[in-house]
């Protein structure tokens, strides 16, 4: 191995942010009762969280820190170049080679596997979590994330995971938007998550609601990797799944496609704002576009 990675360089703080009009700013999301769009390497292509490719800088000038959420017995962490030259990683804290046009694989485990990448290579790396029955994306910690489609019933279960990968305590407050409003969660505001290590918490349990929910986690201190598993059905053996993260609310928003499957589709759209908005739905098929 030629090179070390350098050391941590902290992530920008992410705020959202509401764009001037008369209506105000949504969250939107397309879930499907069994399967929700995740990546993969194997037929899919892992992405990055609100991370594009930025100029070539020269080796060890930048450094990425790629965190999962959580990882699982029998699944893999496979990690990528989207400029395909490759170069040295660290994996867990093991040096390793992302050789050029090839992607690399390793077991995840059961923790939160980690990706350090330097130089040109922390502007192209990607990475994710597959199999083991769910897949996730890996993303750097930053301060503000957002959830839709979550579940907060016995029958729509969710467990939100906060892993804190940097040195210090981490505290963050967990807001939860329900079909009539904020749903009271006392246990959620200020929590703790200690340096270098990942916490859980039931949604049914902390913050219990009769219909789909929506989260906001933002940090008072410290980043944070967040991740929202979700069991969309009831019975001891209902699959799982990961629930993608979301950008800030924003006027428009896309949703990709909805792959056919079991169950009904349903779109979830949420006004994190103190007045009222309305919203224009489009949506598009083989044979076009309709409202």
């Amino acid at each position: 191995m030629s090179r070390r990675i350098p050391g941590r360089r902290a992530a920008r703080r992410t705020e959202p942010t509401a764009v001037a009009g008369d209506r105000g700013p949504v969250l939107a999301l397309g879930l499907l009762a069994v399967t929700l769009c995740l990546v993969t390497l194997a037929g899919v292509v892992p992405t990055r969280v609100a991370r594009s490719i930025a100029p070539v800088r020269e080796p060890g000038e930048a450094t990425t820190q790629l965190v999962c959420p959580g990882g699982g017995a029998g699944a893999r962490l496979l990690v990528g170049d989207l400029a395909g030259t490759g170069g040295a990683i660290e994996v867990n804290g093991t040096e390793a080679e992302l050789k050029s046009e090839t992607a690399f694989a390793a077991p995840a485990g059961t923790g939160s596997p980690e990706v350090r990448a330097a130089g040109a290579l922390a502007d192209t790396v990607t990475a994710a979590v597959v199999g083991a029955g769910a897949g996730v994306g890996c993303a750097q910690p930053r301060a503000t994330w957002w959830f839709s489609g979550a579940g907060a019933s016995a029958t729509h279960r969710s467990t939100l995971v906060l892993v804190n990968p940097r040195d210090g305590v981490a505290t963050a407050d967990v807001s939860v938007f329900g079909p009539d409003g904020p749903v009271t969660a006392p246990e959620l505001r200020g929590v703790a998550i200690p340096a270098g290590k990942a916490v859980t918490f039931s949604l049914a349990s902390l913050a219990p609601s009769a219909g789909d929910v929506s989260l906001r986690v933002r940090t008072a201190r410290g980043l944070v990797v967040a991740g929202v598993l979700d069991r969309p059905s009831s019975g001891a053996d209902a699959p799982q799944e990961w629930i993608p993260a979301q950008r800030a609310p924003a006027m428009r928003s896309w949703v990709a496609a909805v792959p056919q499957g079991p169950g009904k589709p349903a779109l979830v759209v949420t006004n994190p704002g103190e007045t009222a908005t309305v919203a224009r739905i489009k949506v598009g098929g083989p044979r076009g576009r309709f409202v």
